[in-house]
C-alpha cells in the first residue's frame, strides 16, 4: 500500500488580514484591545471529554493562543461534554459573557444541525462568530482485511455491516447518503460511543468496516494496522483525495450529476470543516477580528507547528471568514437539495 501523507503542517506564511481602518484608528483599536485583554482569562470550552482529537487540538491551540492576542491573556481549556457538544455550544452562544473571553470547540456537525433538526436551546449558526479551523480532512471508509469487500463497487452488490455512532452523527449520515445517492448497501450499526470503540469491534469481527476515519487518527493510533494492511481503504469522503491515495475513489466523483454531488458534499461538510471554533453572537466585531487573526498567527507559529507535528495534528487552516461563508453557503443551497438532504437525514430515525 502506498504511503499516505497524513500530516501537512503549515510551513508557509498565511496572510493575516488587517483591520480595515486608518493607521490612527488601528492604533487606537489595538490599544483598546490590549487594555481589555491584559490580565483576562479566556475560557476555551471543549465540547468533548478529555483525550480525543478535538480535545487535543483545542489544548495545543490554547497553549499558544494567548501570546498572539493583544495583552497576552491566559487561555484555559475546560471540558464541557454532553449532547454531542450542544451543551458547550449553547453555553458559549447564550450563557457565557459576550465580550470575547469565551470560545467553544464544537462538533463539526453542530453548525449544520439546525438545518435538519429542531434543537432545544437558542442557537443560530448564521449569527454565531466563527473562528479559523486548524484543518478539515478527507475521511477514509475502511474495511477489515478479512471482509469479502475489497472495493466500493463491492458495497453495491452485498449488504455490509459497518460501524457508525448514532443516527444523526456524521459517520451514520454519510452511510445513508451513500446508500441513497450511490446505491451502496451499507448496514449502519449503532451502539458504540465513538470511532475507537467501533474500530475495536471491527477487529473483533463484530463489524466489517467504519465509514469516516480521519487519516490523522490512523497515523496517531492505528499505524500498525494500516501498515500491515489490516485496514483496507475503499472510499474517500471529502472535497479532494489524500496524497498517496489517488487510486482510491472520492465519493463525489462517483456521482453522475451535479445535484447528487451537492448532496454528497453537504453530507461531508462537517469533515471539510474539521475542528470548528466559535464565539457568541454578541461579541464586539473588533474582538472577533482580533481572535481570528490570533488563531491564524498561531497556525504558523514555529512552536505550534513543531508541537502539531510531534502530536501528528494536521494543520491546513481555513480562515474565520472562510468558515463563516462555508456555513452560510450550506444554508443557501437550493431548496430542493436541502429538502432532499433533510428527507435522507430523517430516514435515519425511522
Amino acid at each position: 500500500m502506498r504511503k499516505i501523507n497524513f500530516v501537512r503542517a503549515a510551513a508557509l506564511a498565511i496572510s493575516v488580514p488587517l483591520l480595515a481602518a486608518s493607521p490612527a484608528h488601528a492604533q487606537t483599536s489595538s490599544a483598546a484591545l490590549e487594555e481589555f485583554y491584559r490580565g483576562k482569562t479566556i475560557q476555551m470550552i471543549i465540547g468533548y471529554p478529555a483525550g480525543g482529537t478535538y480535545d487535543l487540538y483545542a489544548r495545543v491551540i490554547a497553549r499558544h493562543l494567548g501570546r498572539q492576542l493583544p495583552g497576552n491573556p491566559h487561555v484555559v481549556p475546560q471540558n464541557m461534554p454532553g449532547a454531542g457538544t450542544l451543551n458547550a455550544t449553547s453555553h458559549v452562544y447564550s450563557v457565557a459573557p459576550q465580550n470575547g473571553t469565551a470560545i467553544v470547540a464544537t462538533a463539526s456537525s453542530m453548525p449544520f444541525q439546525p438545518m435538519f433538526q429542531k434543537i432545544s436551546v437558542p442557537f443560530d449558526p448564521a449569527k454565531a462568530n466563527w473562528l479559523p479551523t486548524p484543518a478539515g480532512f478527507t475521511a477514509l471508509m475502511i474495511v477489515w482485511h478479512q471482509s469479502p469487500i475489497k472495493t466500493f463497487e463491492d458495497l453495491r452488490k452485498r449488504e455490509t455491516v459497518m460501524g457508525t455512532i448514532s443516527p444523526g452523527s456524521t459517520p451514520h449520515f454519510v452511510a445513508v447518503v451513500l446508500n441513497d445517492v450511490l446505491g451502496s448497501r451499507i448496514k449502519p450499526i449503532t451502539g458504540h460511543p465513538n470511532m475507537n470503540s467501533n474500530l475495536l469491534a471491527m477487529e473483533r469481527g463484530e463489524l466489517e468496516g467504519y465509514t469516516t476515519v480521519p487519516p490523522s487518527a490512523i497515523e496517531r493510533t492505528y499505524r500498525a494496522q494500516w501498515e500491515s494492511k489490516q485496514y483496507l481503504p475503499i472510499l474517500q469522503i471529502g472535497t479532494r483525495k489524500n496524497p498517496g491515495l489517488e487510486h482510491i475513489p472520492l465519493a463525489r466523483d462517483l456521482a453522475t450529476n451535479d445535484a447528487d454531488r451537492m448532496i454528497i458534499d453537504m453530507a461531508a461538510a462537517p469533515l471539510t470543516l474539521g475542528y470548528p471554533y466559535m464565539m457568541g453572537p454578541g461579541v464586539p466585531p473588533e474582538r472577533v477580528q482580533a481572535m481570528r487573526e490570533a488563531f491564524m498567527r498561531v497556525f504558523v507559529d514555529p512552536g505550534f507547528v513543531a508541537e502539531a507535528k510531534k502530536t501528528t495534528l494536521e494543520i491546513e487552516p481555513m480562515s474565520g471568514e472562510q468558515v463563516q461563508k462555508f456555513i452560510s453557503d450550506a444554508y443557501n443551497a437550493p431548496q430542493d437539495v436541502r429538502e432532499r438532504l433533510k428527507a435522507i437525514f430523517d430516514s435515519q430515525f425511522k
